[in-house]
């Protein structure tokens, strides 16, 4: 939900909301990395195993 309302902001000042002068793009930035950390380690294991298989025995 942060996400979507700190995107939207962004959109709205246009480049400017990308600009370092503006607190948003680090904002952001923080917030996708909080996202992405949401995971357990073990999710990320069974997900590369997943990929590895599936290009080494393509069907």
């Amino acid at each position: 939900m942060a996400c979507a309302v700190i995107d939207r902001a962004i959109q709205a000042f246009g480049a400017e909301g990308l600009s370092q002068d503006q607190e948003l793009a680090s904002m952001y930035a923080q917030l996708r990395t909080l996202r992405m950390a949401d995971v357990s380690v073990s999710s990320l294991w069974c997900a590369v195993a997943d990929e590895f298989l599936r290009v080494r025995d393509p069907m």
